[in-house]
């Protein structure tokens, strides 16, 4: 799924065809930056980041995965390596709930 973020003055705006509005669900979300790298780069950055959170920083943490919610990842004007001399970054939002 590929999204575009709304306020609330554009949900009463009528969606193309095809389209859907998709609220996400509030909570507590672990968040995480993409390094700034090359485009070439860019892909292999978001997969590491995703290895790292899951298999290093998700385990060793007070919180664990909440699978009643989704992530996502958030892509804004850092996304656009052309405007930050061909590099780029992103942030990976993680729903989690602290274990206690």
């Amino acid at each position: 799924m590929l999204g575009v973020g709304v306020d609330e003055a554009d949900c009463a705006v009528p969606q193309r065809p095809g389209t859907y509005l998709h609220q996400i669900q509030g909570g507590l979300y672990a968040i995480f930056t993409t390094p700034l790298v090359d485009e070439e780069q860019y892909v292999q950055s978001i997969q590491d980041t995703w290895r790292q959170i899951l298999e290093q920083w998700l385990p060793g943490s007070e919180y664990e995965y909440d699978s009643t919610r989704i992530e996502y990842e958030y892509y804004d004007e850092r996304d656009h390596s052309w405007l930050h001399g061909g590099k780029s970054r992103m942030d990976i939002y993680v729903p989690v709930i602290r274990t206690e």
